[in-house]
């Protein structure tokens, strides 16, 4: 047990290995829908990933409670908007679990081909979703942290030399530019489904909201980590559209990438290296690099899972049968096992585009409430401390408005109605509900008891 033992790089952490391995399972479909625009998709894919860094971080240090947007939205909502929240995300965690161990088979397969097809690729995949499953039930250690830290630093620096050695090699923007032809190649519909596939690596800040009551990080922490992972985010995500759709460019209304490399994009991009050395270098490095930051990925994701379903089934939002802990690691055992068997189903029909898909999907619905419910927590709970608070807030109306919260959460960027919706809700909100705080304080108390009688859960 350790209570505030983590700090800024620990979560910085968390939050980039399920950012770097949604490059490693995301750029084959974002490219075979986006094509020429996948650059333009993965800029605006960090852009949305900074805002709803900013909004995570303000709503984890408000409430310092494990559950993300579900505890954001029981705050700022009701019990309902939190249960559509928490299960939204609970399957999206499962989803995510499941994309991260089919697609690090498909990288395996580079060492040992059987392993990217079939029978063995399905018992792998069951293989790595066990090893999870039971990485999780004997609990979180900040060794584990320095482990996944030492794996983000590798990957990074792997990932930065692609991108160099790949804007040397490949780059030509008239390969880019020539291929684009908006509403056709891409089409629209084409163009936002790969958006909302890009934007899917913010379950990385569920996983990290989850471990809020145990983060030691000051205010000028918190900003700086913000700002370092939406940087560092926007150029990763770029630089490797940008090489991607260069290395492998488009021809006709399809890409290669996306044909002959869904599951495994970046082999793809490794083999299209001229020179044989490099080539088979890059190949078994990023497959490597890629097998273990999926697993991780899905650790995370199984780590953030099991916190959220305890938290949901503390508030009797899920049969409280599931939160059970186990007896000497004090981990929600029942909930991972279920999570896990229900994984590893999700990977027998192999079709990783499906899984991504339906994953975006939830990802957006929870991502909307967690903006929607910062922008109403301004109006609900104004001088509560806010340890980091959203950038650009303007007074409405007696509150304080986050524009970007604001915009985020509702309307199309450019609507010119938006804000005043979103400020309109939040002070609706406001005024009807200023004493349904007392249903979670009611919950916190019952959380307190169950601490002061050992039962919490905290590995």
């Amino acid at each position: 047990m350790f209570r505030r033992g983590l700090g800024q790089p620990a979560l910085f952490a968390i939050i980039y290995t399920s950012v770097a391995s949604a490059i490693y399972f995301s750029l084959g479909v974002v490219t075979s829908r986006a094509l020429g625009l996948t650059p333009v998709v993965y800029v605006l894919a960090g852009i949305f990933f900074a805002l709803a860094c900013t909004t995570y971080v303000e709503g984890a240090s408000l409430h310092q409670d494990r559950g993300g947007a579900t505890v954001f939205a029981r705050y700022a909502f009701n019990e309902l908007v939190s249960f559509v929240a928490g299960w939204m995300i609970l399957l999206d965690y499962i989803i995510l679990i499941a994309v991260t161990s089919f697609s690090a088979t498909n990288y395996l397969a580079a060492f040992w081909s059987p392993l990217g097809s079939g029978t063995d690729e399905l018992l792998l995949c069951f293989a790595i979703v066990a090893y999870v499953a039971i990485r999780n039930i004997r609990g979180f250690s900040k060794t584990r942290v320095n482990r996944i830290a030492a794996l983000v630093v590798a990957d990074l620096g792997i990932q930065a030399l692609v991108i160099v050695l790949g804007l040397f090699a490949f780059f030509h923007l008239d390969t880019i530019t020539d291929t684009i032809h908006l509403g056709d190649t891409p089409t629209w519909g084409d163009t936002v489904f790969a958006l909302g596939v890009a934007t899917v690596s913010f379950t990385g800040l569920e996983s990290a909201s989850g471990l809020s009551g145990e983060v030691a990080v000051g205010r000028r922490g918190l900003k700086r980590l913000v700002g370092a992972a939406a940087i560092i985010v926007i150029v990763v995500y770029t630089g490797i559209g940008i090489v991607a759709v260069t290395a492998l460019p488009v021809v006709g209304n399809a890409t290669s990438l996306g044909r002959n490399y869904l599951d495994a994009p970046m082999i793809g991009i490794a083999e299209s290296f001229h020179t044989d050395w490099v080539a088979s270098t890059l190949k078994y490095t990023i497959a490597a690099a890629a097998a273990a930051t999926l697993i991780a990925a899905a650790n995370s994701a199984m780590m953030g899972l099991s916190r959220l379903a305890y938290s949901l089934s503390t508030n009797r939002q899920i049969p409280s049968a599931m939160g059970r802990l186990h007896a000497s690691r004090s981990t929600p055992f029942v909930v991972i096992t279920i999570a896990a068997v229900l994984a590893a189903g999700l990977t027998i029909p192999q079709d990783l585009e499906l899984m991504v898909g339906i994953f975006a999907y939830g990802a957006l619905v929870g991502l909307t409430i967690a903006h929607l419910s910062i922008v109403v927590l301004r109006y609900k709970e104004p001088d509560r401390g806010r340890p980091y608070r959203v950038p650009f807030s303007i007074r409405v109306r007696g509150g304080d408005l986050p524009l970007l919260a604001a915009r985020a959460g509702w309307g199309p960027p450019g609507s010119p109605e938006a804000s005043c919706s979103t400020s309109s809700t939040a002070r609706r909100r406001a005024s009807r509900s200023r004493g349904a705080c007392s249903s979670p304080r009611r919950r916190c108390a019952a959380s307190a008891t169950r601490r002061s009688t050992g039962r919490s859960w905290s590995p």
